[in-house]
């Protein structure tokens, strides 16, 4: 029998294409962003983003989960439609609400964090992406949920291409300053509105019921919660750095923070595109648990090598992209990094949490990692300004994974070996320790911290295939988790 492609990858390196698309103008632009807004201009950028975005996920009610967790579980097409209009609706809804209050107290929020009442307008305006990004993400959930990958990477390219063009156009050729990005995206997310709702008012009524939005508001209120406290403790060190230092070091920190970003955006939210709907069927299948393991231990020891990657030759990425007012942030990328590879941890553990209908674990997993990191960033910031900040954050984010995990447990056995992404941690900090000893851009420095990635990389690779080939029961339930082979038969009850 000829192997097909393999389902699970196909979709993921598809997603990851999309996922990149939409996320790479930032990226992409950094060079350019660097050159024409003081880091001054880039904090202040970066503040308006946080504060909007934090007020999104106050409202958000993660509908995204809501229509994973419901939509297979409809029985007709009119109930998935239905469950699919409701969560448009109540996005569109509590998010027009959000964002009307932010622009009537962008004044005040614009004289503490933002230099003044002068720029207010930048937050005013931001807040209507509120609704835009409401659109969208129900959009791109349907399309998900649906299998419509070609028609979700469509629309990804097209706000990319656009977000660059007006990016450049009123950074570049206007020279608008702080408000380019402001402008530039907005015009892209309401192009991408015009691209992906079509989609999902084409297939069927526009129709919902109540009990759909009570059901979605039921089971994502407690986790829109938590997203808040998650959102906070990644993004309020922003807040104090602009309390406690100046909008130029936020500005610093927020391109380390872009930098160490770029791990997610390239390499684990492709994967989460995929997992977040794949999860629920594994764990519905009782033959395929050993597969939880399996992923488990190949992604995060794989995400471990690429953090290490981006750790070892942040200097060097920092010469070729900014001027010489940001480099400071090759400090604190390293940092960041880790915080991430915790934040993405907790997100695969916390299983147990969703099937058994138990949110509130994850809400005080994240209350916990709230509270911590503002003592965290109280005591640290003052001291080790940037550094501290980001110390903080990486003290929250281990404190939220240990809990979260513990509490899942109970729940569900995901079956999860943590041994050897331990070691495989360990082995990535004492490379990243051995950066300060290697000039940034040199031949000598570029060679041997390729080096020492290219022996971890390999190592780590060697022995997640030799676990996984070493089992045969792992071997045949990843071979069907990837589409190859034969289907194994729903278990019977």
């Amino acid at each position: 029998m000829a192997l097909r492609i393999p389902r699970f990858l196909r979709h993921a390196s598809l997603y990851s294409l999309g996922t990149i698309m939409r996320n790479a103008a930032s990226l992409l632009l950094l060079p350019v962003y660097t050159r024409y807004l003081t880091p001054a201009e880039y904090g202040l950028v970066e503040l308006v983003t946080v504060m909007t975005t934090l007020v999104g996920n106050l409202v958000s009610f993660d509908l995204n989960n809501g229509v994973f967790r419901y939509y297979h579980h409809a029985p007709t097409a009119e109930a998935r439609q239905r469950l699919i209009m409701a969560a448009m609706v109540l996005g569109v809804l509590v998010n027009s609400a959000a964002g009307a209050l932010l622009a009537l107290g962008s004044p005040l929020l614009a004289q503490r964090f933002l230099g003044g009442t002068a720029n207010a307008y930048l937050l005013a305006w931001f807040s209507l992406s509120l609704v835009l990004e409401a659109i969208c993400a129900v959009s791109f959930s349907h399309m998900r949920v649906d299998g419509k990958v070609a028609r979700f990477l469509a629309t990804s390219t097209l706000r990319l291409v656009a977000q660059i063009a007006f990016n450049l156009y009123f950074l570049v050729v206007l020279k608008l300053g702080a408000a380019s990005f402001i402008y530039g995206y907005l015009i892209s997310c309401a192009i991408q509105v015009v691209a992906a709702l079509p989609y999902t008012l084409s297939q069927g009524s526009l129709a919902f019921t109540r009990s759909d939005i009570k059901r979605l508001i039921s089971f994502g209120g407690p986790l829109a919660i938590a997203g808040l406290a998650t959102l906070y403790i990644s993004t309020g060190d922003r807040f104090f750095l602009s309390q406690l230092n100046t909008l130029a070091a936020v500005g610093v920190y927020a391109l380390a923070y872009r930098l160490a970003q770029a791990l997610n955006t390239l390499v684990y939210a492709p994967f989460t595109q995929v997992w977040e709907v794949e999860q629920y069927r594994i764990h519905a299948r009782p033959d395929l648990h050993p597969a939880f393991g399996v992923v488990f231990q190949a992604t995060y020891s794989l995400l471990a090598c690429c953090a290490l990657g981006l750790a070892l030759y942040a200097p060097d990425l920092l010469r070729l992209l900014a001027t010489p007012a940001f480099y400071g942030a090759a400090s604190v990328v390293p940092i960041l990094v880790l915080a991430l590879l915790f934040s993405a941890m907790t997100d695969f553990t916390r299983l147990g949490s969703l099937v058994g209908s138990r949110p509130i674990n994850v809400v005080g997993g994240a209350m916990i990692g709230a509270i911590l990191v503002t003592v965290c960033l109280i005591v640290l910031v003052p001291r080790l300004g940037s550094v501290g900040a980001a110390t903080a954050v990486v003290i929250a984010a281990l404190a939220r994974l240990i809990f979260e995990y513990r509490r899942a447990h109970r729940l569900f056995d995901m079956e999860l070996n943590w041994w050897p992404l331990a070691l495989t941690l360990a082995l990535c900090g004492a490379a990243t320790l051995t950066v300060p000893y290697f000039a940034p851009l040199t031949w000598t420095g570029v060679l041997c911290k390729g080096a020492l990635w290219v022996a971890i990389t390999l190592f780590t690779v060697v022995t997640t295939y030799r676990r996984v080939v070493g089992h045969p029961e792992q071997l045949r339930v990843a071979k069907q988790v990837l589409g190859r082979g034969n289907r194994a038969q729903p278990a019977t009850p």
